[in-house]
């Protein structure tokens, strides 16, 4: 497991890193283990010797889901009314989401740093959580601060809030880590009959 309060410091400057403690982190991987080794699972997670929890990484790439454009904080978000901002013609898009709180860069810099550690499942845990989105109903993009995880099988990473301790989502997205898929699916809007 790796987190960003567990690295020494790295050269782009940031704000708000995690506050994870070993701790934390060991109480989410014993967590974590118990669901995975119901019904004999034989998978465990262990913290991998390399994580430091005495040094904050400061990197805003690695701590922040997104880095707010210049100028950009909630109030100057909400005036942006245009769900198509990038004026392809595809409203609410990661495209128009990137104009206000680029993702991209964020991505990149993470997969980065977890592709030179393939040998370990990398755990962002995010001190600072910006992300924005459409609100159709207010009609205006809002600024949020997720409080969840995010993992999927594509991804060289899994995502965690600040403090995950004793719950099942490290769990969670573990399994998105390793290919597992939603359990739960929406009710079908129609049937076909006949033969």
């Amino acid at each position: 497991m790796r987190c960003s309060s567990c690295a020494p410091p790295t050269t782009t400057a940031g704000g708000r890193a995690s506050t994870l403690t070993q701790f934390q982190a060991e109480a989410g991987l014993t967590r974590a283990n118990e669901v995975w080794g119901r019904n004999g699972g034989d998978i465990e997670f262990t913290l991998h010797p390399a994580s430091n929890f005495s040094t904050l990484i400061k990197d805003t790439r690695l701590n922040r889901d997104c880095v707010l454009a210049p100028g950009m904080d909630a109030t100057e978000i909400a005036k942006k009314t245009d769900p198509d901002l990038d004026g392809d013609g595809e409203e609410a898009t990661d495209a128009d989401r990137d104009i206000l709180c680029n993702y991209t860069t964020v991505g990149i810099a993470r997969s980065a740093y977890a592709a030179q550690r393939a040998d370990r499942v990398i755990v962002y845990s995010r001190g600072g959580n910006d992300s924005v989105k459409w609100n159709s109903s207010l009609g205006h993009w809002v600024l949020g601060h997720p409080s969840g995880g995010a993992s999927s099988a594509k991804g060289l990473y899994v995502r965690m809030p600040k403090s995950f301790s004793g719950t099942t989502l490290l769990a969670h997205e573990f399994g998105h880590y390793f290919h597992a898929p939603h359990t739960f699916r929406g009710a079908p809007t129609s049937q076909r009959t006949g033969c």
